[in-house]
């Protein structure tokens, strides 16, 4: 796919170059360090500092999440590359053929992550290749959606102007189809059809659940739908097997999460074991089971990769039948190099991750935007996970115990939000065949409403926030994600 998206984009859109061409430099060659300088919608130089606050959304250092990448693999090479020195930025690690740059930008919609291929020259003009990307991206989703690969009409006729013009047009038209083209990409997930085998859940994260609450879940993920239920280590097993027999009197199935994220770190290897082993004991009815959560995050303690594996060789020996889920968290720049999801993938066990049915992405996009580049992403997922489905078995917005760097949906209205980051990702979720769907919504039992509710959660619901429950603390208070 790289390779199809420089070509691409050097044939570009009527035969007239973007930026001045450079030689490509043959393979022996090394390429100088990627420079680029920005302009704003006005033409004006873009100062460094008008960038980072565009970048981190005005918020601090945290919100500096830039990164090079291997463009095949998604991997990470270097954090922080972009340095700045008088309105020009220099992409630090670059040279070679085949790299990306990531970081979070903002369109109507909200933040998204930007992967942006690095061109073969070593300096360019951002917003000429950004826009450009943007094009190229959509092309490809189009081949991944099975449609024909073509520019409509309105986007032809802007890059036609754009390489017409110079100076402060040319920028103005540059930043135009960059919105049109990640608008494009964006509504694509809204009409795709849904996977046959794709899932549809919420998440419970507490043993004492409400009839309103069972009446709004029904109401949420339809006949067949699922609840995952986060399995408490200081819960008693037993107290879930009311809701595992409800959920089925429901028609609806049940994701056994054998141990949150944040308590992983508690149990030992032998723990561990002695954990997985009494789960499947104690709750042989549920239909398919969690074997590790956001098992990349830096907080789960030593020895992860053994524990997965030994869930895995556990679920797949004691309840064969039983889809087997891995959860990992969308983490690309935020964290270490070793804790980016991919990184983290390319080095787990590849016998048990081909014994996994679905490899689900946990996202809270205002910690770790996504948006745009999520066709790219679960499409390099795939090729690392071929048996698997790909899909979202974690997600949430707007809560207090989120960092909120960047936004989605609305900037001001948390509630409108909500909505916009649930509907999008439950119908991304499902737009691909491999898709396995999701999106098991974290604090759905703190943000159920008395109001009933005639929708899925996945269109026009609207689902008015209130406190936490008074009877526990969940432990999704315990999740914090740390920042560079």
């Amino acid at each position: 796919m790289p390779q199809i998206r420089r070509k691409f984009a050097a044939a570009l859109f009527l035969g007239t170059a973007t930026i001045v061409s450079l030689p490509v430099p043959s393979s022996s060659q090394v390429r100088r360090e990627n420079r680029f300088v920005v302009h704003n919608r006005d033409g004006t130089t873009m100062s460094c500092e008008q960038f980072r606050t565009i970048q981190r959304n005005g918020s601090e250092d945290r919100g500096l999440n830039d990164a090079l990448l291997i463009s095949s693999t998604l991997d990470v090479v270097a954090l922080s590359p972009l340095n700045c020195d008088a309105g020009a930025f220099t992409v630090r690690g670059s040279g070679t053929a085949g790299q990306t740059l990531s970081f979070s930008w903002p369109s109507a919609r909200g933040y998204s992550m930007v992967l942006l291929d690095l061109p073969v020259m070593s300096a360019f003009v951002f917003e000429d290749t950004l826009a450009d990307q943007a094009c190229a991206d959509l092309l490809a989703q189009q081949t991944d959606f099975g449609k024909t690969r073509k520019l409509p009409s309105t986007l032809v006729n802007l890059i036609r102007r754009r390489n017409a013009a110079t100076g402060s047009a040319r920028a103005n038209q540059s930043w135009r189809i960059f919105d049109l083209a990640t608008e494009l990409q964006l509504q694509m997930y809204e009409r795709a059809p849904n996977s046959l085998q794709a899932w549809q859940g919420v998440t419970f994260d507490s043993s004492h659940v409400t009839a309103e609450q069972w009446a709004t879940t029904r109401q949420a993920v339809g006949r067949g739908g699922w609840i995952r239920i986060v399995l408490d280590r200081e819960q008693p097993l037993d107290s879930y097997r009311p809701i595992i027999d409800r959920a089925h009197t429901l028609n609806m199935r049940v994701l056994g999460q054998i141990l949150d994220s944040s308590e992983m770190k508690v149990l030992d290897l032998e723990g561990w074991k002695e954990r997985v082993n009494s789960v499947l004991a104690a709750l042989p009815l549920v239909d398919a089971w969690e074997v590790g959560n956001e098992v990349n995050g830096n907080w789960l303690g030593p020895d992860v990769e053994k524990k997965v594996a030994y869930a895995t060789h556990r679920t797949k020996l004691l309840a064969p039948d039983k889809p087997r889920v891995l959860t990992v968290l969308w983490n690309l720049g935020e964290d270490t190099e070793d804790d980016s999801v991919f990184r983290w993938l390319t080095r787990f066990d590849k016998a048990t991750l081909s014994d996994i049915d679905v490899l689900g992405l946990s996202l809270y996009p205002e910690d770790h935007p996504m948006g745009t580049a999520y066709n790219r992403v679960v499409r390099t997922l795939r090729r690392l996970a071929p048996r698997s489905r790909i899909g979202v078995t974690e997600l949430g917005y707007g809560n207090d115990d989120l960092g909120g760097t960047w936004w989605w949906g609305s900037q001001h209205d948390k509630t409108l939000a909500k909505r916009s980051v649930a509907r999008f990702y439950d119908r991304a979720s499902r737009a691909h065949a491999f898709s396995a769907g999701g999106t098991f919504w974290w604090y759905f039992l703190q943000e159920v409403t008395s109001v009933s509710v005639s929708c899925r959660m996945a269109h026009e619901c609207s689902h008015p926030v209130r406190g936490p429950p008074p009877w526990r603390r969940s432990v999704s208070t315990l999740k914090r994600w740390p920042h560079r």
